[in-house]
């Protein structure tokens, strides 16, 4: 899978600590299985997708069925990326 990556400034900012999204674009899967795979990996490695109080943070969104996921740091960025290319 080819995966186009870019910067994104927050539009909404949920915490101070960072205003970048890292995101990572990609053709959308045309399988159903394809799509279930990359969002079941992503919550395993990166927790359940949106806001976590405890952490007062949001690691990462996930549209995977759009071809986006947005992480709230470039290292999980560099893993997603090496998981699927």
């Amino acid at each position: 899978m080819i995966i186009h990556t870019y910067e994104e400034q927050k539009k909404y900012q949920v915490t101070t600590l960072n205003e970048t999204w890292w995101v990572a674009a990609f053709k959308t899967p045309h399988l159903v299985d394809k799509v279930v795979e990359i969002q079941e990996w992503c919550c395993e490695a990166f927790g359940q997708p949106g806001y976590h109080p405890l952490t007062n943070q949001m690691r990462w969104q996930e549209a995977v069925r759009y071809g986006e996921v947005r992480f709230s740091n470039k290292q999980d960025l560099e893993w997603f990326v090496l998981r699927w290319t």
